[in-house]
This record gives structure tokens, C-alpha cells and sequence, in this order.
């Protein structure tokens, strides 16, 4: 599956290296990482020790292992289908919501300063699943 996970990558131009790359208005440093959000799955691009092109399974979350300070960017990547980020850690927040609809609403970030697991659902899609493991 990460084979196929890479060739749909590069089918949409997205490549991340060690260096600072741009995965469609997002930027990866080596301080942030990013979070492609597609129709039913969560695939890494950039910035999670596991590397890209990981992706979640359905009933498997994605993990993405990150510094603690580090940031997380939720990057929507050409979905047709609404999502919105909630992480069961209250204090994080919830992204707003991506509305294939509305162009401007295609990213969301959130800084990780502690080191902990922090589980994450999409609300709009249910059995998409993931963790920011912070160390």
C-alpha cells in the first residue's frame, strides 16, 4: 500500500524531500509536517519519521511521529467530500471545515509543545483515524 500511496503522490506532482518543499500550499520544513487529506484516507507527505506516502487503512489510523514544538499541517488534497479535524485532546482545537466548495478553506495547522499521543478523527468521515505521537 505505500508503493501505491507514492505513485498516487507522485501522479499529483507532491514530492517531499529532507529539504523544504511545497506539497500544494503548504510548506514542510524540518519543523512541520503535513497531512494530505484525500476522499477516505490520511496519507503523510512530509515531516513524519514514518516518511511519505504513509497511509491510514480503514480501521488503522494513521501515525505521524513528530519533536515535540513541531507543527502539523492538514492539507486538502483534492477531496470531494467535507472534513474537519478534531483531536480528542480538547486543547488542540478542531480545523475548520474543508468544503471541497470553498477553495480558500484547504489547510489547518496545529503546534504539538508537549510531548504526549494525540489521537485525531475526521468528523465528516467516520473510520478515518489518526495520532501525532509528539516526542
Amino acid at each position: 500500500m505505500k508503493n501505491l500511496s507514492l505513485i498516487l503522490l507522485s501522479l499529483l506532482g507532491i514530492h517531499c524531500g529532507n529539504s523544504s518543499v511545497s506539497t500544494q500550499g503548504a510548506s514542510c520544513t524540518g519543523s512541520s509536517a503535513v497531512i494530505g487529506i484525500y476522499d477516505g484516507v490520511f496519507v503523510s507527505l512530509c515531516g513524519c519519521a514514518e516518511g511519505a506516502g504513509v497511509s491510514s487503512q480503514p480501521g488503522t489510523p494513521l501515525t505521524c511521529t513528530i519533536n515535540s514544538g513541531s507543527s502539523v499541517i492538514f492539507q486538502n488534497i483534492q477531496s470531494t467530500l467535507k472534513h474537519q479535524i478534531q483531536f480528542s485532546n480538547n486543547s488542540l482545537g478542531a480545523s475548520q471545515l474543508f468544503d471541497p466548495q470553498s477553495p480558500t478553506q484547504n489547510s489547518w495547522g496545529t503546534t504539538f509543545p508537549m510531548a504526549g499521543t494525540f489521537s485525531f478523527i475526521d468528523t465528516f468521515t467516520p473510520g478515518m483515524t489518526g495520532q501525532i505521537i509528539a516526542l
